[in-house]
């Protein structure tokens, strides 16, 4: 009797080290090339924390992973379980990848501290200055429309200086209350990017939320094209038709054109 004790004990103790192990903070060092990756569980909240606020986010499952900004970090809830994605986090400096997990809350990463691995000279920089050009360069729109008591603006567009990829970053929502207690739910399919009349593919779409609410009024999203779906010269339109806005025969449809073209024009 008194080793099925001291045995339940053992077991018992090092079920409580792993967890309490699994708890401790770890600090990563990433270079844009690294990808790493991050344990999750069902139930709890990954914290990452850089050094500067993220500007965008790209999720490859949007239905697996929850993503919320809380100031200079990104708090992960996976919401299904043994799922796997890739997630692509964009600050002012830097560019990380890292590929997401849901396993045992035992092996979970509960708070991360990412740093950039920067170079110690770059083109156009003093060698040896240490200042890393911004990983993603992006010029701010601040164009919108309002329609059906609802506003949709193009807050900026930018691109990655590794890649042939752009963000179009955009926030919509309620412009006066009145929002129904149970929320007003829209889709992603209800967002469309088109130019000289067709429909350009989206590489991924990244949302805050898939509901307007009491609380959350307003939500922000990014929008991934491919560079070469991209004519020149041509302006691009961004449009959002939820259901409860097809009930009035209308939509949100906003038009911009300026710095994204000129970067086709010069890559071709």
């Amino acid at each position: 009797m008194k080793w099925l004790v001291f045995i339940m004990t053992l077991l018992a103790f090092c079920v409580l080290s792993r967890a309490l192990h699994a708890k401790e903070p770890r600090a990563l060092t990433l270079a844009e090339s690294d990808v790493a990756p991050i344990r999750t569980a069902l139930g709890f909240t990954t914290m990452l924390t850089f050094d500067a606020r993220p500007s965008s986010v790209i999720l490859g499952d949007q239905d697996a992973f929850k993503v919320e900004y809380a100031g200079n970090g990104l708090a992960l809830k996976p919401v299904v379980s043994h799922a796997k994605t890739n997630l692509f986090v964009f600050t002012d400096y830097d560019r990380f990848s890292f590929r997401l997990l849901v396993g045992p809350q035992g092996e979970a990463d509960y708070a991360i501290r990412v740093k950039g691995k920067r170079a110690q000279s770059y083109s156009g920089d003093a060698v040896g200055s240490g200042v890393a050009p911004p990983a993603l360069v992006e010029r701010r729109l601040g164009q919108g429309k309002v329609c059906g008591g609802y506003r949709l603006v193009v807050e900026s567009i930018g691109w990655p200086r590794s890649g042939s990829t752009y963000l179009v970053r955009f926030r919509v929502g309620s412009v006066r209350a009145g929002i129904p207690a149970n929320g007003q739910p829209f889709e992603p399919g209800d967002f469309d990017i088109a130019q000289d009349g067709r429909s350009l593919p989206i590489e991924n779409l990244y949302l805050e939320g898939l509901a307007f609410t009491k609380q959350t009024p307003r939500l922000r999203g990014t929008l991934v094209l491919r560079q070469a779906a991209i004519k020149s010269g041509q302006p691009l339109i961004l449009t959002f038709s939820p259901d409860f806005l097809k009930k009035q025969n209308r939509c949100l449809s906003v038009a911009f054109s300026r710095h994204i073209t000129a970067r086709a024009k010069k890559k071709s």
